[in-house]
């Protein structure tokens, strides 16, 4: 298989432009590529063996990424690190970020491998400057809390114990320099963040909570990020935030409406955002975090839809199985002030006649359940 062969899902696609290519312009995929341990039979009955087998459906996840041909890549569900640093490290640097293991939380827990989310910067363009990992481990705490005060309402099947509401997930920040724009005397910076929320169908509150600790997560980030520079003596100008991730939510759901501007959402111009990502916190939480989300809030929210902005909503799905479809992944963003960051493109589904011809992903033709998704900003 090359680069190119039909016989790649992704090769049927095209970038739908609403405006002219300029010389600023930078593309961003994001793509849960489907972790190689939970391709099994277990899940995935629906496919043949052979579309399973690791040394068939990984080097068909290499050929989509290598064929998006992204600046910037988010990757989840990244557990064969090794072939994707092999492909593509002449290209990209290539930030890894693990998820906390079962041993973290079990020590005697045996079964637990190592898978996490990458992004992969385009060498040629962009300088890694700072990152940071922020476990949503750390919403333990204050989930217990709610749970004591009656705030969440768990499924009845729920018995309170001190992993309940740890799940291992993740948010990678990371602060960029765009060393074409860049100066001698002045950097431009761009903030991207990449993520893979928890889902369950009775604990909605814990992917809802996961929301609003990565969105305080960036604003910490981006407030440090700022000190240091300014500790340092290095000008910078701010280009904004790329939010990227399987959010393992619809658009339908609150998380979605209350935080992103779309043609299909219908945000309260009168919304407290910095009210909201403090509800709920532990008073000593809130002392820590209060003064930079309340000042800064609303410099990132609401965030806009690439795709949204685009086609006029949502796509119809980005996880296609046997059992479940629907749009669960997306590219969002906001630009810092003064800066008008939009999409001026995206990649376009494959057609629903493609897709009907295998019951459903991952299939001969696509390495993953998930769809790839890349926008096309100007900066």
């Amino acid at each position: 298989m090359s680069l190119g062969d039909p016989s790649l899902l992704v090769t049927t696609r095209n970038l739908v432009r609403k405006a002219e290519p300029t010389s600023r312009e930078i593309s961003v995929c994001s793509f849960n590529i489907l972790m190689q341990r939970l391709c099994t039979h277990e899940f995935f009955d629906y496919t043949a063996k052979s579309t399973r087998k690791g040394t068939n459906r990984i080097p068909r996840v290499l050929q989509e990424i290598e064929f998006l041909d992204s600046d910037i890549l988010a990757l989840q569900e990244v557990d064969y690190i090794e072939a994707i640093q092999k492909s593509f490290s002449e290209l990209y640097s290539i930030l890894y970020a693990t998820r906390p293991t079962n041993r973290t939380i079990d020590p005697t827990e045996k079964n637990s491998p190592v898978n996490g989310i990458a992004f992969l910067l385009r060498k040629n363009l962009f300088i890694p400057l700072k990152e940071e990992v922020h476990t949503f481990n750390d919403l333990d705490t204050l989930l217990t809390e709610e749970w004591k005060r009656g705030i969440i309402t768990p499924d009845s099947t729920d018995v309170y114990s001190d992993t309940l509401f740890r799940h291992n997930n993740i948010v990678h920040l990371c602060c960029v320099e765009m060393s074409t724009l860049s100066s001698q005397t002045k950097k431009h910076i761009i903030f991207i963040a990449n993520t893979h929320f928890h889902w369950h169908p009775h604990r909605i509150y814990i992917r809802n909570d996961q929301m609003r600790h990565s969105l305080r997560s960036l604003l910490m980030f981006r407030q440090a990020c700022r000190a240091e520079f300014t500790e340092k003596g290095i000008e910078i100008e701010e280009h904004g935030f790329v939010f990227c991730g399987d959010f393992n939510a619809q658009p339908s759901i609150k998380a979605y409406q209350q935080y992103v501007s779309s043609p299909i959402t219908n945000i309260d111009p009168n919304f407290d955002f910095a009210a909201d990502l403090l509800e709920g916190l532990v008073e000593s939480e809130k002392q820590r975090v209060s003064k930079t989300v309340s000042e800064t809030a609303h410099q990132i929210l609401p965030f806009r839809s690439s795709y949204a902005d685009i086609f006029g909503e949502e796509p119809k799905y980005t996880n296609i199985t046997e059992k479940f479809k629907g749009t669960l992944d997306y590219i969002l963003y906001h630009g810092a002030p003064g800066h008008d960051i939009h999409p001026n493109a995206a990649l376009a589904l494959p057609s629903d006649e493609l897709l009907g011809e295998f019951t459903a992903l991952p299939s001969p033709r696509a390495g993953s359940d998930h769809i790839s998704l890349k926008a096309v900003f100007e900066l």
